[in-house]
């Protein structure tokens, strides 16, 4: 039994300094949730807009105001997501905001700690259940052996995969917890062929740098460091990634069509970069399906998607109701234009219906001049 040094006590956490003590968070600071969603975000709002992603959204209300500690509080960014503030904000419903921190616990510390363990924590959490080993013989059945089983790695077989409404493969690929982090982050190669890719990529740096006369003049200038470094040391400037473990954060994905015309999915319409955020969900439990079969486990995953009704919104110029939904947002000048072209396109018909809806509630005298413009161009068979 290992002896207590002087000055220390043993306690449920462990050893500690015998001036110390601990106490549970719920009794050192309130603990509570938010009471939005995601889609209420505003895309220039006045104040910090808190949901279950290292992304800081913008809403134009706030639920408080103080110093607070937030994490997610279900999804992939559990045990991954933490902020702090010490101001206004507002927060998603399933998010936890931890506040009104007591006296003796400083609030960015227990962020500082809060975010390094709690992941960890999460992790050895041991979830047990009670099963027979056999069926008991009716003497012994009241005092049968009852073997406790831990069922966290057979939970592993049916994950449950949780996609939110708003989805955006744009900024996904910042976020090393999201699905496409997941999927870059299981990249290997064997070390010939990781080196046959570095001497490939260290051709295409030298060469870059070399056809440049702006890249040279700025590694001569780069490299006058070296009067801090004893007059020794050379720079290298690598415009793309220089080892293979850096990958994930260079990566980018275009789409277009044909190989000419392919630009980055940043410069694509909501609708395709949501939909580009799900099909890498896809290739993720692909990716799970293929570890599964080859160490012969069962793999029957749960897929959840969130989907909020379609809905009105107002148009940011003409200040009418616009129909919107997750693929497309008219919200722009030309809303009402992109909305009746979204009519007129053989292969749009899903939007027709709400939006020929509100506009035959409307006087043609009421319509918003953009719109009767359009209709005027339509009679006169002019090209849209």
């Amino acid at each position: 039994m290992n002896k207590i040094p002087k000055g220390y006590k043993q306690t449920e956490v462990g050893v500690i300094p015998g001036d110390w003590d601990f106490d549970e968070i719920q009794k050192l600071a309130d603990i509570s949730t938010g009471a939005k969603n995601t889609q209420d975000r505003i895309l220039d709002g006045d104040y910090p807009f808190f949901v279950r992603s290292q992304t800081v959204e913008r809403i134009n209300s706030y639920s408080f105001d103080g110093e607070a500690v937030l994490t997610a509080g279900d999804g992939v960014g559990t045990g991954k997501v933490f902020h702090y503030i010490n101001g206004k904000f507002d927060f998603h419903q399933r998010v936890y905001k931890i506040s009104k921190f007591s006296e003796c616990l400083d609030g960015y510390f227990f962020y500082l700690y809060f975010s390094k363990n709690f992941y960890n924590r999460i992790m050895q959490m041991n979830y047990l259940r009670s099963t027979l080993e056999r069926w008991p013989d009716l003497k012994t059945w009241q005092t049968e052996e009852i073997k406790g089983t831990n069922i966290f790695t057979r939970f592993e077989s049916i994950p449950f995969i949780s996609i939110e409404a708003q989805r955006d493969i744009h900024q996904e690929l910042k976020e090393r917890s999201s699905f496409i982090g997941k999927v870059l982050s299981n990249i290997e190669y064997n070390p010939t062929e990781i080196a046959a890719i570095e001497s490939l990529i260290k051709e295409v740096n030298d060469e870059t740098v070399n056809k440049s006369d702006v890249l040279q003049g700025l590694k001569t200038h780069l490299e006058q460091l070296n009067h801090s470094f004893q007059g020794t040391g050379i720079a290298e400037i690598t415009p793309f990634p220089k080892k293979i473990r850096d990958f994930s954060k260079h990566f980018s994905i275009h789409f277009g069509d044909n190989s000419s015309g392919v630009f980055s999915m940043e410069y694509h319409g909501m609708g395709s970069r949501s939909w580009a955020s799900m099909l890498t969900v896809k290739a993720f439990t692909d990716l799970m399906a293929a570890k599964h079969k080859k160490e012969a486990k069962p793999f029957f995953p749960i897929l959840a998607a969130e989907e909020p009704e379609a809905h009105l919104h107002l148009c940011s110029s003409c200040k009418q109701p616009i129909y919107a939904n997750v693929l497309r947002e008219y919200k722009s000048s030309n809303g009402y234009d992109q909305a009746l072209i979204d009519i007129l396109d053989s292969s749009k018909p899903k939007y027709a219906p709400a939006i020929a809806e509100k506009l035959c509630e409307l006087e043609i005298k009421d319509f918003p001049p953009k719109v009767i413009d359009l209709f005027e161009k339509i009679r006169a068979g002019a090209e849209l």
